[in-house]
């Protein structure tokens, strides 16, 4: 009799420890997943904050462009190069237009942790590839404006 008391504490010990371990497993799932969020919520963070000082060397760059084509409309506004400094100003100007909607629309409450894991994690990965898509379009209009007032300033 004794023998089978002390199976039987010995059985709820175990299951009882069993329990446990299963309910710190779900809060470590849980903490894990929340680490996740914020992780891929600062990595989204981040690429924002390394794209938006880009943003004042578009304006410079459009202050540049606006500035020779005042020059050029002096001399002739039908210019192929007043029309490719226009180009140039349009693609700085979809650039901006990007980055300025994105910060519109971008809702950090979707962080929050009364927010599901998997709708969070959802709209910060979808997040994550609309600023790296920013940065691209940023890149490429200050690369190619560069470019472009380079190329026609060393024709002089």
């Amino acid at each position: 009799m004794r023998l089978k008391s002390v199976l039987i504490v010995f059985s709820w010990i175990i299951l009882f420890s069993c329990n446990n371990e299963n309910k710190q497993d779900n809060n470590n799932e849980e903490m894990s997943a929340q680490e996740q969020r914020d992780v891929l919520y600062q990595e989204v963070i981040t690429v924002h904050d390394e794209v938006m000082p880009k943003m004042e060397d578009i304006v410079l760059l459009q202050e540049k462009i606006r500035i020779q084509i005042n020059s050029l409309n002096e001399v002739d506004s039908s210019s192929s190069r007043v029309s490719g400094l226009r180009e140039m100003n349009a693609l700085l100007e979809s650039a901006d237009n990007a980055m300025m909607n994105w910060m519109r629309e971008f809702k950090p409450e979707m962080n929050a942790k009364e927010v599901e894991n998997e709708v969070a994690l959802k709209y910060l990965e979808n997040e994550m590839d609309r600023i790296h898509e920013v940065k691209k379009v940023v890149n490429e209009s200050i690369s190619s404006a560069e470019e472009y007032l380079e190329s026609k300033t060393n024709l002089k």
